[in-house]
């Protein structure tokens, strides 16, 4: 009697393929956040404004991001259905 030596994981396909796709979505907000910040000291000039104003622009920014990523996942899994 011979056993299938190849483990199996404890997890669906489709939860890995999920848990994947969530992680590899996480990575632009992160990405578009930080060249955001590196740019503070560019917008300041563009803008002729002070840096207390350009934060909070930012932050901002940063808030309606956080906010439209996961309404934009919720949007596509109502759309599969």
């Amino acid at each position: 009697m011979t056993r299938d030596k190849t483990k199996k994981s404890g997890f669906p396909k489709e939860t890995l393929t999920a848990s994947w796709a969530i992680a590899l979505g996480a990575i632009a907000p992160m990405l578009d956040s930080t060249m955001v910040n590196i740019a503070i000291n560019e917008l300041t000039k563009d803008f002729n404004t002070t840096l207390d104003t350009i934060q909070w622009a930012i932050t901002g920014y940063v808030l309606a991001l956080a906010i439209a990523v996961p309404v934009s996942g919720i949007r596509m899994v109502y759309e599969q259905i």
